[in-house]
Order: structure tokens, then C-alpha cells, then sequence
């Protein structure tokens, strides 16, 4: 799982087409029960941030403002 969602990340990072699946995806595994995936969360959206950066942070924006604290916690840490 962790390999899976860090990889849907890069993927996602060089082809634009796979984002918004990916951003959903991310969001949903945010809140795992599971720290590993959370961290797994947080490298997939490194992997965005370097590649779309301004389209990444508006993401992260609604996290922040509609999202749980574990999904707040996942975009502070890919930021950290």
C-alpha cells in the first residue's frame, strides 16, 4: 500500500491526466488508520508539490479549510 501511493504520486507528478484522481486518492488515505500510509500520503504530495507547485498548494488550502486534522496533518507534513 505504501509503495502504491507513493508511486501514484510520481506518476501523477509527469502525467497532469492522473491529479485529480490522484488528489482524491490522497485525501482518502490521509485519514489511514495506518501511520505508514499517512507517511506514504505525505511523500506522494512531495512529489506533486515539486512538480505543480501552485496547483498542489491550492489543494493543500482545502485541505486546510475543509479537511480533518489528519488531512491538514498530511499537507503540513509534505510541506515540512
Amino acid at each position: 500500500m505504501l509503495c502504491g501511493i507513493i508511486s501514484f504520486g510520481a506518476c501523477a507528478a509527469v502525467m497532469p491526466a492522473w491529479r485529480e484522481e490522484t488528489y482524491s486518492l490522497l485525501s482518502q488515505h490521509a485519514c489511514s488508520a495506518y501511520w505508514r500510509v499517512r507517511e506514504g500520503v505525505a511523500l506522494a504530495y512531495q512529489h506533486l508539490l515539486c512538480a505543480c507547485v501552485q496547483e498542489t498548494l491550492d489543494h493543500f488550502m482545502q485541505l486546510a479549510t475543509t479537511g480533518s486534522y489528519l488531512h491538514q496533518r498530511a499537507a503540513i507534513v509534505a510541506i515540512a
